[in-house]
């Protein structure tokens, strides 16, 4: 993914997520040797949900939960 003046990041199993509204840019490259790719650029004019500090070693658990929730990041 390239971030323009928007930012998000691209989870393992494909998920885009919005940090900040703008502009991205998509691009997805097959891994079966073909060389085929595309991209799509993708307006974010909404984020909602927790800043995740760029996806810097960040887990939220236990899921699903009936009174707590846990925050473990690298970051203070």
């Amino acid at each position: 993914m390239i971030n323009s003046n928007g930012t998000a990041f691209i989870s393992d199993e494909g998920l885009l997520s919005p940090t900040s509204i703008g502009e991205v840019i998509v691009k997805a490259i097959a891994q079966d040797g073909s060389n085929l790719s595309g991209q799509e650029t993708k307006n974010i004019t909404k984020v909602v949900g927790v800043n995740l500090f760029n996806n810097v070693n960040t887990r939220i658990f236990s899921n699903p939960t009936s009174s707590y929730i846990f925050i473990q990041s690298s970051k203070k």
